[in-house]
């Protein structure tokens, strides 16, 4: 669970590199321990230098891909941010196309995909709204997806389908 969601975040990888940077830093004991001009360095500390500067440059490796590939995920934001105009200008074929460009790439979002679901339904275009609603329930405990999911498979004439997504959702909100 360490490597799933925190090395996803930059803010994450700056402070590891800044733990790894004080792991390798003369500690007090260290700086006692005074070393003539003389003595040659011992394998144990040429070993470490070499060991913190491999450590370094394969953790610089690392952010400058992450960094690239949030990159993908900007553009994907901006896209959004676009068809969000599409969407409430009640263009939903249009946004609902555009939607499913951006859906291999935003799709772990289910504000995203509960959006995208709701232009495709607008367009009636049921079965592919569905699928991305289905998708969304297993990201999110939100009633209203299995709301709208629900009237798809009321629209579609699923009727036991649609009952059973409203009585779950009942469950997830007794008080509504």
């Amino acid at each position: 669970s360490l490597a799933s969601y925190p090395l996803q975040l930059p803010e994450f990888w700056v402070v590891l590199v800044v733990l790894m940077g004080v792991a390798n830093s003369k500690t007090p004991v260290d700086a006692d321990i005074s070393v003539d001009a003389d003595t040659p360095p011992t394998p144990s500390r040429e070993g470490r230098k070499i060991l913190s500067v491999a450590m370094i440059g394969v953790l610089a490796i690392c952010c400058g891909w992450i960094f690239r590939q949030q990159k993908g995920y900007y553009e994907g934001y901006k896209k959004w941010n676009t068809l969000k105009m599409l969407h409430h200008s009640k263009a939903y074929e249009a946004a609902g196309e555009g939607y499913e460009e951006l859906v291999p790439l935003m799709g772990h979002k289910p504000e995203f995909l509960f959006e995208a679901a709701q232009c495709l339904n607008r367009a009636e275009r049921y079965t592919e709204a569905n699928k991305l609603l289905y998708r969304a329930m297993k990201l999110s405990g939100d009633p209203m997806i299995r709301y709208i999911a629900a009237k798809n498979e009321q629209s579609m004439g699923n009727y036991q389908k649609a009952e059973n997504l409203l009585l779950h959702a009942i469950d997830m909100l007794p008080e509504r």
